[in-house]
């Protein structure tokens, strides 16, 4: 069985989260459909635990987006699309360059209202902030909604 805990981080702002008590993968999807039918998009980063695949992951998580998908496999080229409605999924986004971290941030910085960014990790983001090997304001950026997927049981 999966579970997740969602930690809410407000957007562009340092943490002074709160976390939620964990419920199951399933339980946590439905309150984000929840929130999307309401005209809630906020951007979501899902943190994998260890020995869990990313791409399973991405794949369950998909069904929380809005047409048209945009997909982007990292590390490899990050595609960014021309329009900036739907949702954008990045998957493995620790793989990131700093070059490709910062055209991020860039275009996510300017209007986006239509756009839901969906990052999937298997790395701890906060560590790579920490040793400055990713961008803290992209963190806080792509970090609005937590999800924090395990394995139990």
């Amino acid at each position: 069985m999966m579970t997740a805990q969602a930690v809410r981080i407000g957007r562009d702002t340092k943490p002074a989260a709160f976390t939620r008590p964990s419920l199951t993968f399933d339980s946590y999807c439905g309150l984000l459909r929840t929130l999307a039918s309401q005209g809630h998009r906020p951007n979501l980063l899902v943190a994998v635990g260890q020995g869990m695949s990313t791409d399973a992951t991405a794949r369950r998580v998909m069904t929380l987006g809005v047409l048209p998908f945009h997909w982007c496999a990292l590390p490899g080229q990050l595609i960014l699309p021309p329009r900036k409605r739907g949702t954008l999924f990045l998957n493995d986004v620790g793989a990131l360059s700093r070059a490709q971290q910062l055209t991020l941030y860039d275009w996510l910085s300017a209007e986006c209202e239509e756009l839901q960014a969906v990052s999937i990790t298997s790395v701890p983001l906060e560590s790579m902030v920490e040793d400055g090997q990713f961008l803290e304001a992209l963190y806080y950026r792509l970090n609005v909604v937590r999800l924090d997927v395990t394995r139990h049981g």
